[in-house]
């Protein structure tokens, strides 16, 4: 299935883009797999952000924290973004 990517702030210069479709072959079911999937193509190991809250996975919108389990659909669109911060 393809899923589109969109990379947000710090993680579009570490991917060298900022929007991706990609293929992958099993339905993610946690964030975990979906950023190990994400490590393993584009070298980029967010794990340690997202955990501590310094950066944000959406999915199709949502924030994936809030939804717990998920499955990943063909066409979905996941931004993964540096919080947005003002002051």
């Amino acid at each position: 299935m393809k899923i589109k990517l969109l990379f947000g702030g710090i993680y579009s210069e570490l991917a060298k883009s900022d929007k991706y479709e990609i293929e992958i072959n099993d339905n993610i079911i946690n964030i975990e797999k979906l950023l190990l999937v994400i490590k393993e193509k584009f070298n980029i190991d967010i794990k340690d952000d997202v955990d501590r809250g310094n950066a944000i996975v959406l999915i199709n919108g949502r924030n994936i924290k809030a939804i717990g389990e998920f499955k990943i659909n063909d066409g979905d669109f996941i931004s993964i973004i540096p919080p947005i911060k003002g002051g």
